[in-house]
């Protein structure tokens, strides 16, 4: 049951950082809708109510969310006293070096960790397509979309 409920997590946390990007710092208000930024169906409405409320488009929200991240990078790196780039690179060796601890602990390789973690985002997608009823390939073209 541990090993789950750590796999879940596990998982949860690469989704979070592939889709939100390198997030480490604070995140303002506006931000807060940045885990709605790709999908498909009554999140993305959210990111449409916050972009009315805000009296922009969700092209603008999006662009708008994207700089503040920016920003938060570049006073996380100011504030570590190392570049943008060497932050980013940082974390992506921190994220593998976790990817190597839950693999370890799980008693696979990080190969057959990182297939699990797939295989078990594509069960997702596949159920949310089906609960949409339309195909997977649909839901990732509404998704990269951003629809």
């Amino acid at each position: 049951m541990k090993k789950l409920v750590i796999s879940l997590l596990l998982s949860l946390v690469l989704i979070a950082g592939s889709q939100v990007g390198y997030l480490r710092a604070e995140s303002p208000p506006v931000s807060k809708v940045n885990q709605t930024y790709s999908c498909p169906d009554k999140d993305h409405i959210k990111l449409e109510e916050k972009a009315k409320e805000l009296g922009i488009t969700v092209d603008e929200l999006k662009a708008k969310m994207k700089a503040e991240h920016q920003t938060r990078l570049e006073e996380k790196a100011k504030e570590l006293g190392i570049t943008v780039d060497e932050l980013k690179a940082k974390m992506k060796a921190e994220r593998q070096t976790k990817l190597e601890e839950k693999a370890k602990e799980l008693g696979i390789t990080v190969d057959e960790l990182k297939a699990k973690m797939k295989a078990e985002r594509q069960t997702r997608l596949e159920e949310k397509a089906k609960e949409l009823g339309i195909t997977v390939d649909e839901l990732k073209a509404k998704m990269k979309a951003g629809e």
